[in-house]
């Protein structure tokens, strides 16, 4: 008897087990796929802040985003049920050496030279006086196999090399490209809000091409940090986008900032999405995900949605197929975007006035 009850008492032990160890197979259990899919239509207008700006936006501007999520395997399965998802490997999406945490910090990096790539853009339109400050120098990336590699991260920013300031990027090349290989370096980082010094060992790079000199380096590709400057104070641009990464909002912003900076509202009472990186002197660049940021756009009610030129295909056709009633509009620079405007009619207002 004592055996029987043991047994009936193991039953539910078992499956509580079982259950646990499926919900962990599931839930918790890492796989090496990364699913993207799309993400959110923010609007920018609370993002940027110009003390003299214009009030007046009875429409929305809004950035467009990629949801990306480091799979399970439930998010895996999934995927395959969701038609507006794809599924990659890590290693399609990080490289070979790069973690998520330095992804993410490199995606930072991209976001600030976006931001002052987009401010530059805009005060050029709005013909705002303005100059340009060298901040520094960011690390985006190391190379593997390299001697920066484990030991200099993304989001890094150089401050000194052998005890020079690297306040540009022109600074990083005298001291470390004009070196030879077999020299060392000690560089001084600042991650976060920590000092870090390295001293590296100066290599030839494996991008060198036959016929040339050769180049060395300790493995770092580099962005510098800009700050532009509004000669009147009160037309100075801030841009606050929290966690939000890369370099695919400079269009929108630049949009945002340029309605901001004229009198009165391009928006004309429309939701306006769209994505592109952004040049200083205007030009709109192709982006990566362009499908997602389509259904997200529609998603949340956009009525005009901007692609860059190279993307124009793919994000009218995945308009079409999901039966939006955006329209998709190419753009090749800033002007495209703003003469796409000037040509909308303005919605009435409402009875309420608002």
């Amino acid at each position: 008897m004592a055996g029987g009850r043991g047994y009936r008492k193991s039953g539910p032990i078992r499956m509580i087990l079982a259950t646990a160890a499926v919900m962990y197979i599931l839930i918790f259990m890492p796989t090496p796929y990364v699913v993207f899919e799309p993400g959110t239509a923010e609007a920018t207008r609370p993002m940027v802040q110009i003390e003299a700006g214009d009030p007046e936006e009875k429409g929305v501007f809004m950035m467009t985003t990629v949801r990306m999520t480091y799979s399970n395997v439930l998010s895996y399965i999934g995927s395959y049920f969701d038609r507006h998802a794809d599924v990659f490997t890590r290693k399609e999406v990080f490289g070979d050496n790069e973690t998520q945490e330095e992804y993410t910090e490199r995606q930072e990096a991209y976001m600030l030279t976006s931001q002052a790539n987009a401010i530059e853009a805009a005060y050029k339109q709005a013909a705002v006086p303005y100059k340009i400050r060298n901040e520094g120098v960011v690390i985006l990336q190391t190379i593997s196999g390299m001697p920066a590699d484990g030991v200099l991260k993304p989001g890094d920013r150089v401050v000194q090399v052998n005890g020079v300031t690297i306040a540009s990027y022109d600074d990083l090349t005298r001291e470390i490209g004009g070196r030879a290989a077999g020299d060392k370096v000690a560089m001084q980082v600042k991650r976060g809000e920590e000092l870090i010094s390295a001293t590296l060992l100066v290599s030839p790079m494996s991008t060198s091409q036959p016929g040339q000199n050769e180049r060395v380096g300790v493995g770092i590709t580099t962005a510098e940090l800009l700050s532009v400057q509004a000669e009147d104070a009160g037309k100075q641009v801030r841009i606050e986008a929290g966690q939000i990464g890369g370099p695919s909002a400079g269009l929108m912003f630049a949009l945002e900032i340029y309605n901001q900076l004229t009198p009165g509202d391009l928006s004309k009472g429309y939701r306006i999405a769209g994505t592109g990186t952004i040049t200083p002197d205007g030009k709109v660049g192709e982006i990566g995900g362009i499908q997602y940021k389509v259904v997200a756009s529609d998603r949340k009610g956009a009525e005009v949605f901007f692609a860059p030129a190279k993307n124009y295909d793919t994000a009218r056709r995945k308009a079409e197929q999901i039966g939006s009633d955006m329209e998709v509009v190419k753009v090749e620079t800033i002007g495209d975007a703003l003469a796409h405007l000037a040509k909308l009619t303005a919605k009435p207002a409402k009875a309420d006035g608002k």
